[in-house]
Parts: structure tokens; sequence; C-alpha cells
């Protein structure tokens, strides 16, 4: 692990001695977050694209993890100028100077600290200046603690305030309201493209979307065994009835949690660990359906739950030929959650994630 640690450093080292050779940690990060001389690349400026292409983002990513790596290399020395930077970013945002790569700070800070840092992360939630950067820091305890996720509640709140309407199939928009009887809900979709989709995405979604209230979306990270068995679970009891039957016995009020999948490969890493190449998951002879043993820890990192998760491999819906929603044709692979106890995960889902679960085991 440690020589992995140095050869990933001298690499990122390289490739910022190919650029204006920076020394300390402090002019490295000054580098990384165009503070210094870093020349604009793949048609953006300072980082940012005044419309969204994966090339330039996925390009920019890779310069960013190279240099993130090679601050990394230097080790504890590196902390105090991390410290610094987050320190200004903190009580200045957007206006701190290299805002676009404050992700990489934080990922950086994780990677040298591990769970030590998690503190300061956490009041980094509360911060009104940082709504935008909920991504980042759940990314960031993620890699602190080994998660292969880490889902905050305020993230989840963020992105299911929003509901998006579809009329005649094709036509959306995004409502802060429940959409209106001619239009039908579609559940939000996140775009990737630095991979293809992967259990962690349906687990994540469903997390997110249970802990802020959105059944639309809740069930689309379903497959049919767990849909009907949610459908069962409802019978003679409305929706939240149920939410308030399985979240009895905590504090009700949602903070975070993570989990990790006992699995070989990619599937069980952070989704950015800082590393370039990583081995693929692959699971010999279960091409259609198979379980995931996955470990539940809660806000400060303590175990809360173990399950063994069923998970059936179905085209992705919603593609269309030409776009045009007469034409449906087969999307890429997802990963859909198959639990017939779907309540007892969603009553895991909402004791881990309640703030007073610190310290709880739960069998």
């Amino acid at each position: 692990m440690r020589l992995g640690l140095v050869a990933a450093a001298f690499y990122g080292a390289q490739y910022v001695a190919a650029q204006t050779q920076p020394k300390t940690p402090p002019e490295l990060i000054r580098y990384l977050t165009y503070q210094s001389d870093r020349p604009d690349k793949y048609g953006m400026v300072k980082g940012r694209s005044v419309t969204f292409s994966c090339g330039p983002a996925l390009g920019e990513a890779r310069d960013n993890r190279a240099l993130t790596r090679a601050l990394v290399g230097f080790g504890s020395a590196a902390v105090p100028a991390l410290e610094d930077a987050l320190d200004s970013f903190e009580a200045r945002g957007r206006e701190s100077g290299g805002e676009g790569e404050a992700k990489w700070l934080m990922l950086a800070y994780a990677r040298l600290k591990g769970p030590a840092a998690l503190p300061r992360l956490r009041r980094m939630y509360g911060n009104p200046r940082l709504p935008s950067y909920l991504d980042s820091l759940d990314a960031s305890v993620a890699l602190a603690f080994g998660f292969t996720s880490y889902l905050s509640s305020l993230r989840g709140t963020r992105i299911y305030q929003y509901r998006e309407c579809v009329e005649n199939g094709a036509i959306s928009t995004l409502s802060l309201t429940p959409c209106p009887s001619f239009q039908k809900e579609r559940p939000i979709r996140w775009i990737r493209c630095d991979r293809g989709n992967e259990p962690r995405d349906s687990l994540d979604r469903l997390i997110l979307a249970w802990q802020a209230d959105n059944r639309t979306a809740v069930e689309a990270t379903l497959g049919p065994r767990a849909k009907s068995a949610l459908r069962e679970a409802l019978e003679n009891r409305s929706w939240d009835s149920l939410r308030k039957e399985l979240q009895s016995g905590t504090s009700g009020r949602n903070v975070g949690m993570g989990y990790r999948f006992n699995a070989p490969g990619r599937w069980s890493e952070p989704d950015e660990t800082l590393e370039e190449e990583r081995e693929p998951t692959n699971l010999a002879d279960v091409p259609n359906s198979f379980e995931l043993e996955t470990l539940f820890y809660d806000s400060l990192g303590h175990s809360c739950g173990r399950r063994r998760l069923s998970f059936l491999a179905v085209p992705e819906s919603g593609w269309y030929r030409d776009g045009h929603p007469s034409s449906p044709v087969p999307g890429p692979i997802e990963y859909l959650i198959e639990e017939s106890n779907i309540s007892d995960l969603l009553r895991l889902v909402f004791t881990c994630g309640a703030e007073n679960s610190a310290g709880n085991r739960v069998p």
C-alpha cells in the first residue's frame, strides 16, 4: 500500500515537474487551484467551461488527480498548507480563490488525515457558504474511512427537493412542488462521464431518496421483487405512516451514513480514491443476480449493521432512439436492489442515518 502511494506521488510529481515545478505544498496548492501560473487546457478557463462536456471534464479531472497525488506524496508536511487553504475556503467560500478545485483539497486532506479529518468535514457541512460542495464532502468522508459511499442527508434534501415532471413522455421541467395531474414525475438520474453504472448507484439513490422522502426515486431503485415487497408493506397503511413506523426509536433527525461492499475490486472502493487505474469487480457465474455483503456505518464511522443485499442486473430504462419516447431501446446495465425484506433495509437506513445512532450496534 505504501509503495503504491509513493509510486503515485512520484508520478504526480513528475507531471507537475513538466509544468512549472512547484517545490512545496503551498506552491502546489496554488498551482492546483489556478492561483499561480497553471495554464488553461481542454478548452476550459481555470478548470471551468461554459457548456458541460465529458471530454474536457475527464481531462481536467485526470490532471487534478495527478496533482492531488503529488500533494499527498508530501505526507504530513502537506497538512498545514491544506489546513490553511481549507480555512480560507471555509471563511470565504467561492470568494476564496481556487474554489473550483476545492474538492481536490478536501480529498487530499481526507487521504492524509484518515478518520481524523471528520471534525473539519462535519463542520463544513454546516457552513452556509458551501451548499454546492456536499457531493465533494461526501466523497471526502468516504475516502477518509474507506467507505464505498457516504451519503449525507443534506445532500439528499438538496437533490430531491426538486421533482422532474414529464409531459407527453418528452418535455420535462423541475419543480419544487408535486407534479400537476397532467404530468408524470420521473426520478432524477445522475450523469456519469468516468464509469458505467455500479451497484453503489442504486443503493446511493435509495438512501438519499428515502432520507429525503421521495417515493418516486425510492421505487426507481428497486427490482420487481423489492417493489412487490414495498407494495405489501404499504397495504392498509399510507406512505407517511410506513415511514413513521420504520423511523420509530430514532431521533427523527437524519445526519448521514456510510456503507462498504465486502467484495474485491472497485465496486467496494470509494468512488474517488485518487488512483487513475483500478481493478474491476468480477463476479463469476452470476450475470443477472447476485448478493453483496454490505457493512453499514453511522455518521461517526461506527458500525451499525450488516446485510447481504441482493441486486438484479437489467438494462436501464428511459433510453430512446433519436430521443423519441415512442422508440425505446435498451440502455446500459444498471443494478437494481432486489430485497424481499425491503422494510428491514429502509429501517436500517433510518437507524444508521439518525443523529442519535453514534456508537449504537445494530445486529
